[in-house]
């Protein structure tokens, strides 16, 4: 009889993404024992997956240890690096290996798609402001929404029920209310990138373009003339070199590009733009605007890694990204030989929903791609979870495809403790 539970790791997995993203007031330290629990479980496995990215993972820990004893703020560095180790080495990690099956991502990626339809609600209850952490002021928001609207989006495509498509669809138009509710003008841009993204991968084109024209007539029709307004001055501040927050972050930019030019290995040290800003901020800029930069951030993903992390920190985080669009792939190119060697309807249903919850990643490091232009998300959570997410749904792919006929391939669990990373 097929073992229908989730695990303990899984169950695990969930209540973290929920003190995650709901932020309770006072979570009494389980996020830090649950990482510990699931840091120790992972541990302990003997058949480990090792993909590139997880080598990616503990190099960009390495890189940011570094800088710690020559930091000028060390104690950031040490804040900064425990964070990074939670996300990176207790839950990404794990991630890979516990999210065995599809009904596994499933529940997983449902629990966040529940979650930021809350964020949303919450969004637009408080001004657009989050509960706080990572999604706490109104540009968080916008860019935590981003990454998992595609989640749903694609997710709709993939459904295999009425009940499921309705609810996908509905859980799409609550988070891009909550993106107009923040009012931020990232995330506007962030939101228009995943559309288009979706639009030209969607797994079923047709069927997306349909839902894509309707979504947008109904942004027409119902989203508030104020909020296009101030989605208009995004082409006014960009142009604009000496006044509005368009000028002020290229100034912080030219100065991260300055700390990077003195550091240009390793980088400042993790959470140290703030602690170096006021030193290096172009001498004119002091004269000009009568103040320092101490105390601000980059407002840019890629100019707090290029500032923070140096050269290496580039180098690493630009591989998780690559190794995960060819994991993509990789994925895309086993679903294909599934239905060429199994045409089933199962076979179908299946691989659909593989197309469909890969595209959904693809346009999750879409929308934190673009948002993160104007946002310091460095040591946010999104882009690791993706990189996990993805490297879990190709090695259930690839189990997939060597089961054999007896098992239901849409309820595959592992028999093992963990299952093993079958070459291709």
């Amino acid at each position: 009889m097929q073992d229908r539970s989730l695990g303990g790791a899984v169950i695990l997995l969930i209540i973290y993404f929920i003190l995650d993203y709901g932020r309770p007031v006072n979570p009494l330290g389980m996020p830090l024992i649950i990482s510990v629990v699931l840091f120790i479980w992972w541990a302990t496995l003997t058949d480990k997956i090792w993909e590139p990215q997880v080598y990616c993972f503990h190099g960009l820990l390495a890189v940011i240890a570094v800088m710690g004893p020559f930091a000028v703020n060390n104690f950031s560095v040490w804040v900064g690096f425990q964070s990074m180790t939670a996300w990176l080495a207790c839950i990404a990690v794990p991630l890979m290996h516990f999210a065995d099956s599809l009904r596994k991502i499933r529940v997983l990626v449902n629990t966040l798609i529940v979650l930021h339809c809350y964020l949303s609600g919450y969004a637009m209850l408080h001004s657009g402001f989050g509960p706080g952490g990572h999604v706490g002021d109104e540009n968080d928001v916008a860019l935590s929404l981003n990454v998992t609207i595609p989640l749903a989006f694609c997710a709709f495509l993939g459904a295999r029920t009425m009940r499921g498509k309705v609810s996908y669809l509905l859980a799409c138009v609550v988070m891009i209310a909550g993106v107009v509710a923040t009012n931020s003008r990232g995330g506007f841009l962030g939101l228009v990138a995943v559309f288009l993204y979706c639009f030209i991968f969607s797994p079923r084109k047709k069927l997306g373009l349909v839902l894509g024209a309707a979504l947008f007539l109904g942004g027409l029709l119902f989203i508030p003339e104020s909020y296009w307004e101030e989605m208009g001055t995004i082409s006014r501040d960009a142009e604009s070199e000496d006044v509005g927050t368009g000028a002020h972050r290229k100034h912080l930019w030219a100065t991260a590009i300055n700390m990077f030019l003195s550091y240009p290995l390793f980088g400042v040290g993790i959470d140290n733009f703030q602690w170096n800003a006021g030193d290096y901020m172009p001498d004119d800029l002091r004269e000009k605007e009568g103040r320092s930069y101490a105390g601000t951030s980059a407002h840019s993903v890629y100019f707090t890694i290029l500032a923070e992390t140096g050269l290496a920190g580039v180098l690493v985080v630009g591989a998780i990204v690559y190794f995960s669009v060819r994991s993509i792939r990789k994925t895309l190119r086993l679903a294909r030989k599934i239905e060429s060697e199994k045409n089933t309807e199962e076979a179908r249903a299946d691989v659909l929903e593989i197309r469909a919850r890969v595209y959904g990643f693809g346009g999750g490091m879409i929308g934190f791609a673009v948002s993160g232009v104007f946002l310091t998300a460095f040591e946010y959570p999104h882009l690791w979870y993706l990189a996990a997410f993805i490297v879990a749904i190709m090695k259930v792919t690839e189990r997939l495809r060597i089961t054999d006929g007896a098992m239901p391939m849409g309820v595959v669990e592992r028999r093992s403790k963990v299952f093993r990373a079958v070459p291709t």
